[in-house]
């Protein structure tokens, strides 16, 4: 998907994001209705629904949709944020690293992505899934968290600073140890899944696994509407659109990186007492034993 810089004047960034999140998740008719707001958002923002949805050769409820897609209540609202762009930063959005590029460049476009990325998933987070995870982790009975490829090093990340704070969790590399674990999750257990494209199949049949025996799913992941995301019971959100010339980069692991983080600050904050209860309450088991 590829936004001029002349559309960029006119929708909002926080609006150019959600299009990038929903984008490949679209219908046919619904890509339709994208492409028209992508590509002359000024004849979306002066016209009436009637005249966009014959336009874009698609229906009126099509437009509609796509606008509740982008978290607008309907047409209306999606109308009158297009045009609110003016006075912000002005930035390259999401420019990959093409063959050719000076060494100078790759350092520019590298930083700049971890910089978007950063502060798009900012943007993005919600406080209210964050505070629902960290309830869920603190009062979970076991968790169990997985990541494929290279989604296992943040995965790794979460079993040990989690552990720190004493909630009992699980972590392993191999596949068919880690699904016959998700297996026998059940209710008041915990499955904590990472996938940037909320695709990686051993990642989705883990969660089904769990999910199917009563196991709450957590979840980070990139794309709102993806696999994944749809059978989380709670979706931590990144924004990282940046694609580096080998299809790679740290900007997606640095953002659930930073989401480890506030939410382990958060469960510090929220649950100290109950961890360190139950830690204490373990040693003192292990040493009657």
């Amino acid at each position: 998907m590829q936004i001029s810089k002349k559309s960029l004047e006119i929708i909002p960034h926080d609006c150019v994001v959600r299009l990038f999140s929903v984008y490949d998740t679209l219908k046919s008719a619904e890509k339709k209705a994208a492409d028209l707001l992508i590509e002359d958002p000024e004849f979306v923002r002066t016209s009436s629904i009637a005249k966009v949805a014959q336009r874009a050769k698609c229906s009126e409820p099509t437009f509609s949709r796509l606008a509740k897609k982008l978290d607008y209540t309907g047409f209306p609202e999606l109308k009158h944020v297009l045009g609110k762009a003016d006075g912000e930063r002005d930035f390259t959005f999401y420019d990959g690293i093409q063959k050719g590029d000076t060494t100078d460049k790759i350092i520019e476009k590298v930083f700049h992505s971890a910089a978007q990325g950063l502060e798009d998933t900012a943007k993005t987070l919600s406080g209210k899934r964050i505070e629902s995870a960290a309830d869920t982790l603190i009062h979970a009975q076991t968790c169990l968290v997985y990541g494929a490829g290279d989604s296992s090093i943040v995965a790794r990340a979460i079993q040990y600073r989690l552990a720190k704070l004493g909630i009992p969790i699980q972590f392993s590399e191999d596949v068919a140890f880690t699904a016959a674990m998700a297996f026998r999750l059940e209710e008041n257990d915990v499955f904590f899944a990472v996938s940037h494209s909320g695709k990686s199949d051993p990642t989705l049949r883990m969660a089904r696994y769990a999910k199917s025996n009563g196991a709450q799913v957590i979840s980070i992941t990139n794309f709102p509407a993806s696999p994944l995301a749809r059978i989380s019971d709670v979706v931590l959100l990144t924004a990282v659109f940046s694609e580096l010339i080998y299809g790679e980069n740290t900007s997606k692991r640095t953002a659930e990186m930073c989401i480890l983080e506030i939410l382990a600050e958060c469960m510090e904050l929220r649950g100290k007492n109950r961890i360190h209860m139950n830690s204490a309450q373990k040693t003192d088991e292990d040493g009657k034993a």
